[in-house]
């Protein structure tokens, strides 16, 4: 009889003061989800902190170290929450939702800045390849400002073979400049080189040929008036002896007085 009563007694104490063990496992579950939570909160502020610096395609490389280890250590974290975070508490799923919409900005962001800076760095290499086209052209154009200096016959195999490196050198350019057309159009420094470059082609391909002694055709011409004079000469002679021939024939034939 006194031990039934102790066991309700001590029964009655559980009823006043609670289940020690439920109360237990609902302040460890608690604490879980406090944690949880303040751990997302600081992965959310990184990736604000890293969305905000993107600004240049140049941030890329400052943030990309930054922002590759905030996601490994965020996915490793949400795999080992990942009951609690999805199924338990519309808190914590709440603020990872947050979580992947600024990580599918930053990443879209990212991938623009990489466009621009891919962009950046083939303006740079065609302003360099258009620059030697530029001197190259320059160049060419030296030489030909001194065909005045030169005799007609170096002049000509001057020009001509100007005309031959022009011709090549133009073709290759114009293949470059049609398939950038897009970039050049929307660089002034790029539309400059090109006119310039298009300016010496003209005034290269448009010169006129100059014209030599061809000794063929003087040597030819020669011949032909010499045989022409030589033929005038002959038939002088011809007639003159004709009509000495005939003053010699009525001279016979005078009768004497």
């Amino acid at each position: 009889m006194r031990k039934r009563t102790q066991i309700l007694t001590f029964l009655g104490v559980l009823l006043l003061l609670g289940n020690p063990f439920r109360t237990a496992a609902q302040n460890s579950y608690a604490d879980s989800i406090r944690m949880i939570k303040n751990e997302l909160i600081t992965y959310e502020s990184r990736l604000k902190d890293i969305d905000q610096g993107l600004t240049t395609y140049m941030d890329c490389d400052l943030y990309s170290r930054n922002y590759r280890d905030c996601i490994a250590q965020m996915e490793a974290f949400y795999k080992e929450n990942i009951s609690l975070i999805l199924l338990q508490n519309t808190a914590l799923r709440d603020i990872w939702s947050r979580i992947l919409d600024l990580r599918e900005d930053i990443d879209e962001k990212m991938a623009v800045l990489k466009r621009e800076k891919e962009a950046e760095e083939h303006k740079r290499e065609l302003y360099q390849d258009l620059s030697e086209t530029s001197l190259r052209y320059e160049q060419l154009n030296g030489s030909y400002q001194q065909l005045g200096q030169m005799k007609k016959k170096a002049a000509h195999d001057t020009l001509v073979s100007l005309k031959k490196r022009d011709s090549e050198l133009y073709q290759e350019y114009f293949s470059k400049k049609t398939q950038n057309e897009d970039f050049i159009d929307q660089d002034p420094s790029l539309e400059s080189l090109c006119n310039h470059i298009e300016t010496l082609h003209k005034t290269i391909s448009e010169a006129k040929d100059i014209e030599t002694i061809k000794w063929g055709d003087v040597i030819f011409k020669v011949a032909i008036m010499a045989a022409l004079l030589f033929f005038l000469i002959n038939l002088i002679v011809s007639k003159k002896k004709l009509k000495n021939q005939l003053n010699g024939k009525k001279n016979k034939h005078i009768p004497s007085i």
